[in-house]
């Protein structure tokens, strides 16, 4: 993992039980302001970018939020559940500092 932000990228018409479609690292600043101009922790997102069914994974994708473009600092990655390495990046994402 790397220290970028990430978005967690779920279905529009997940429940809560929902589990994550794939990941996406955003780009950011110098280290100083490193996280400046982030989209709001929780929301709805636009995908745009190589976004048809069966893409693999790297794809490049691009989040428009509330009306403003997050440019990725790499491409989407798949989550697949039953993926121990996946599991293992997703709770270096949410495990508390």
């Amino acid at each position: 993992m790397t220290e970028a932000p990430w978005l967690v990228l779920f279905a529009d018409t997940a429940d809560d039980e929902a589990e994550p479609l794939g990941l996406l690292p955003l780009r950011y600043g110098p280290l100083r302001d490193r996280f400046r101009e982030l989209p709001p922790p929780v929301g709805e997102a636009v995908l745009a970018g190589g976004t048809e069914p069966g893409m693999g994974p790297g794809t490049v994708v691009v989040p428009w939020i509330d009306g403003r473009a997050y440019w990725p600092e790499s491409g989407l990655q798949s989550f697949e559940p039953d993926n121990p390495r996946h599991l293992r990046s997703l709770s270096e994402l949410i495990r508390p500092e």
